[in-house]
Parts: structure tokens; sequence; C-alpha cells
């Protein structure tokens, strides 16, 4: 852990944010997808229970800021796809610039400046809880959504044991999210913001969906990979 973070005392952590609110704040994906092949009505996608990754976890995702009609640092999110199914074994049949493009013609579809993306790939064949329809042996699932909203204040609680760091998948983005998404449902429940995860050495790790780092001496300093 980076010198001067501090390790937890008590429950709360209250920071304040200068971010303005986005013209257009939404919490919903939308209209149109990407799957496969083709832009589609996301009323018409068809994921099947046959898709043994969808079921399991075994996917990967990223979410990108689109500014000015762009993806911001997509090829560094590329990047970490690739490393990412490297790690877990997932097929990676995908092509950088091709992605780019089906993304860009999504943003037109749904006539996105400024908001969000995600980019998902779904191991459709592996274990034994699978269909024999035909399908890609991944599915690639692009959407995009608003930005979201930000308020002034924010009130972060800390969870222990919220990150396994000496785990091999530690720091690989798979679908398989629930840790993340069950301490954030658990914490806005009680009024929380966020959630700060702790790992078994009582480290920082990250937040359940947000970025978090210290500035200290005018040297800004995020979580260590050691950390998870």
């Amino acid at each position: 852990m980076p010198r001067g973070w501090p390790r937890s005392r008590g429950t709360e952590l209250e920071y304040r944010t200068h971010r303005g609110k986005s013209a257009r704040e939404v919490h919903l994906i939308h209209r149109h997808i990407f799957h496969n092949d083709r832009i589609i009505p996301i009323d018409q996608a068809r994921l099947s229970p046959g898709q043994a990754g969808l079921l399991n976890g075994w996917g990967l995702f990223t979410t990108m800021q689109i500014f000015q009609g762009e993806p911001f640092a997509y090829e560094r999110h590329w990047r970490r796809l690739e490393k990412d199914a490297a790690k877990i074994g997932l097929p990676f049949p995908f092509d950088s610039a091709q992605v780019r493009r089906h993304l860009g013609e999504l943003l037109a579809a749904n006539q996105v400046v400024e908001g969000t993306a995600r980019i998902y790939m779904i191991y459709n064949q592996n274990g034994y809880w699978r269909s024999d329809e035909s399908m890609p042996q991944v599915d690639l699932i692009l959407f995009t959504a608003g930005l979201p909203a930000h308020s002034d204040e924010a009130r972060l609680s800390i969870a222990e044991q919220g990150r396994h760091a000496a785990s091999p998948l530690a720091g690989v983005k798979t679908t398989a999210w629930l840790t993340n998404v069950w301490h954030l449902a658990e914490a806005q429940k009680a009024g929380w913001t966020e959630v700060i995860l702790l790992n078994e050495r009582g480290e920082v790790a990250e937040c359940t969906s947000a970025n978090i780092f210290c500035v200290k001496g005018g040297a800004v300093f995020t979580p260590p990979l050691s950390s998870g």
C-alpha cells in the first residue's frame, strides 16, 4: 500500500467531488445494442441458458467513457481485455479496429456524444452445462448508457476481506461480479454511496465500481497491483 494510505479506523470516510452533472444522466441502457454481428433493438437480443459462460460468469467486460463522441482510452481498455482473456483462457477472435468501428456505429445509432459504453465477451462453449445450439464460441456484446450521476458529497463505507489479493484472478475484470455488486447493494441499503474494499492484509484495493486515489505532496497514488 502506498505510504500515507490510511488503514481502516471506523466504518466511514467522506469526500467531496468537483464534477458537474452531465446534461444527460440516465440509469438505463440505450435502445440499440451490438450483438455479435449487427446492431439490434435491445428487446430483440437473444441470450440462451445454453451459453455456459453466461450463467457461470466466464466472460470479460470493460467500461469506457464516451467523450465528444469517441471512446476515451479505447486502446488501453482493449489491451486489458486481451491480457485478461489470455489469463482466463477465453478465446479472443476479435480485431480491435473492427470492434471500434462497430462501437462507433452503435454510438451513432444511439446518438451518444457524452456517455458510457461497455464491451462484453461471453465464453459460450465451456463446461458441461451448455446446449448444442449453433452459436459463436464467444459472444460479443456492446451497449451504451448515459453518464452516472455524481453528487457533491459521497459517503464511503469500508468492507474488510472485500478483495482477495492472493487470488490468481485478482485484477481480472470478469463478468463474475457478484462480490462488487453485493457489497455496493448492501452499503446503499445502509445509506452509503460507495464501498472501499480492503484485501486480506487490510490494504485498500479498490471501490466496487469507482476508481480511488489519494494526493500527497503533489503526487497521485493509486492502490498497487499487489493489493488486488
